[in-house]
């Protein structure tokens, strides 16, 4: 797969009609850090590999607060003009729809 384009959170590929959007270095590091980034607060652990843990269970009740957690951090991002992982991840798919 060739690199369509790239930051330093995001890397997206292209092979054809088939894109691969790669969260650099990671999504739980990313997240943890854009949330600093808006000066939000998180329920959830701040370290990679507590948060990691929390997310690789299925069904785990910690599930919905991220969905939650990540929708803050969109539109605080937006309010602030700030660009984080959910800033990027929305322009990348919103550039891919076109």
């Amino acid at each position: 797969m060739a690199v369509a384009t790239t930051t330093p959170i995001l890397e997206v590929r292209r092979d054809g009609k088939r894109h691969l959007l790669i969260v650099r270095p990671e999504l739980e590091r990313c997240f943890i850090h854009s949330m600093r980034l808006v000066q939000l607060a998180t329920e959830l652990p701040t370290d990679v590999s507590r948060l990691q843990t929390i997310l690789n269970l299925p069904r785990h009740p910690k599930h919905e607060r991220f969905r939650q957690e990540l929708i803050e951090l969109y539109e605080e991002s937006r309010r602030r003009n700030v660009r984080t992982l959910m800033t990027e991840l929305c322009d990348a798919l919103r550039e891919l729809s076109r």
